[in-house]
């Protein structure tokens, strides 16, 4: 799957226009926030700029911010669309701490949480992918539902969200069914 095809089912769950009251985000457009346009243009934006974001900019923030400028860019095409889509989803470092988590779970030794995409997290990436096949999907998503249980539970308010933030991780749970399938050896 090329990073071009991940955007498109990124924008698909992501959607248009949103700007609920409830939703701490604030004014979102094809996941991309008020704040990430900000930073993108260098000067505060209106909602106006947020809810008529073209497409064409909103795929080169996300290529940018969410795939190039984190490394996600640099694991294997069997990861990224499910590291790209939480990056968009809870942000790049949360993403990779996803990672991070599951493969010091799985025994690759030596990994901070860090958040950061460096050698050796691609190295165990690599090795779990390897070793795990299919199961290195199922515990990251497994790991993204836990993550997103414990914010409902530390913020409640959320729980609004909480049916389509698991809908969204199970899609990609070989295990559970998902739709975006691991090419995983």
């Amino acid at each position: 799957m090329t990073i071009d095809a991940i955007l498109d089912d990124v924008l698909r769950r992501e959607g248009g226009f949103v700007d609920r009251p409830d939703d701490p985000g604030g004014a979102t457009n094809f996941g991309i926030t008020a704040a990430t346009l900000e930073r993108w243009r260098g000067r505060p934006v209106s909602r106006e700029e947020v809810a008529t974001l073209d497409l064409a900019e909103a795929r080169e923030i996300l290529a940018a911010d969410y795939v190039r400028r984190p490394g996600i860019d640099r694991f294997s095409p069997a990861l990224q669309p499910f590291l790209v889509d939480a990056a968009v989803h809870r942000g790049p470092a949360r993403a990779i701490r996803f990672l991070q988590g599951v493969l010091a779970a799985v025994g690759e030794d030596g990994l901070a949480a860090d958040g950061i995409v460096g050698p050796l997290t691609l190295g165990a990436a690599e090795e779990a992918e390897r070793r795990l096949g299919v199961w290195l999907m199922a515990a990251l998503a497994d790991e993204r539902r836990r993550f997103l249980f414990l914010i409902t539970r530390r913020r409640p308010t959320l729980g609004v969200f909480l049916r389509g933030w698991l809908a969204r991780a199970n899609e990609f749970d070989p295990v559970r069914g998902g739709q975006v399938r691991c090419r995983c050896p």
